[in-house]
């Protein structure tokens, strides 16, 4: 509007004003929807479509890299059958190894570090005290067995006896208790002595097949765990 420019508002112009609104606010519903369909959704459709392109490109872009870091270690698309029968030095059978290593370890109640930790700790263990933990341990295990059948056989009712599996079980434990109390230094060495290289051979092993994922990213040590099945 010019400046200095006024408009007087009589019945009759606001009569064709209202008359005016109406038909172009009723075309506009009528049009409205075809409008927003062609245009509306299309930009929506467009905008959609772009964002999906490149989110795909980004997962592409990231796949891609993550696979470019594994290396050798995409292998683990192998067929588990085929891992099992691989040359244990061949990637496929290094990878294996890591798999069963991983299995162990969670078997173990550990964790990823778990044959690390544990070849670790093993090195700084003397033999022989570790024999003879292994020893109190195992005497410890059957003694709390022979207790526990004691204490049922004391809250037996009178003519009561313990059942054929549990006097058997309860047998057993109670003659262990007594050879393991029982053996010569010869006898204790010959069963526990060792058991300290055995333990150390298979921390070793063990630790040795998870080195394959040394120096890899988070990123790319999650996509290994997870072609191997072992991430959840």
């Amino acid at each position: 509007m010019k400046e200095g420019t006024r408009i007087t508002f009589s019945i009759h112009n606001a009569r064709k004003l209202a008359r005016g609104a109406i038909v172009v606010a009723t075309a506009v519903a009528l049009a409205g929807p075809a409008v927003a369909a062609k245009g509306g959704n299309g930009n929506a459709n467009g905008n959609r479509a772009n964002a999906q392109s490149q989110n795909a490109e980004k997962g592409n872009n990231g796949r891609g890299a993550i696979a470019s870091e594994l290396k050798g270690l995409n292998a683990a698309h192998a067929n588990i059958s085929g891992m099992m029968n691989a040359d244990p030095d061949s990637q496929v059978g290094q990878i294996y190894a890591y798999q069963q290593a991983i299995v162990a370890a969670k078997e173990a109640g550990g964790d990823l570090d778990y044959w690390g930790n544990l070849y670790e700790e093993l090195g700084e263990t003397d033999a022989n005290s570790y024999g003879a933990d292994a020893y109190t341990t195992a005497l410890l295990d059957q003694a709390t067995i022979v207790e526990y059948y004691e204490a049922m056989i004391l809250g037996l009712g009178e003519g009561e006896t313990l059942s054929t599996e549990d006097q058997a079980a309860y047998d057993a434990a109670l003659a262990e208790v007594t050879r393991l109390s029982s053996l010569s230094e010869e006898d204790y060495a010959a069963e526990f002595g060792g058991l300290y290289d055995a333990a150390l051979q298979e921390a070793e092993t063990y630790y040795s097949a998870t080195l394959i994922t040394d120096g890899l990213s988070e990123d790319a040590l999650n996509e290994f765990l997870r072609l191997l099945g072992l991430l959840e």
